[in-house]
């Protein structure tokens, strides 16, 4: 999987999470406008561990990594790669 499909993937799943008309771009500030928090999050991983098809450990990522979509899927494709 490239690194621009492991973005699209992460854009796709956080996308649901939005408020209804607002555009995920890879740099949207996820935590700051507060799109995901502490609930979220747990179903944002579990969704991106299906699409992706890997297993997800709290070693694997850190909260900072959900700053954007940019970073996380940095981190991700690391972990895929």
């Amino acid at each position: 999987m490239s690194n621009q499909q492991i973005l699209n993937t992460v854009m796709d799943v956080v996308q649901a999470y939005a408020p209804m008309g607002m555009k995920i771009r890879p740099d949207t500030p996820l935590l700051e406008l507060q799109i995901i928090d502490s609930f979220s999050l747990v179903n944002v991983l579990l969704e991106l561990e299906s699409r992706l098809g890997i297993s997800i450990t709290p070693l694997d990522l850190t909260f900072d990594h959900f700053h954007d979509c940019a970073l996380l899927s940095d981190a991700l494709a690391k972990r895929l790669g």
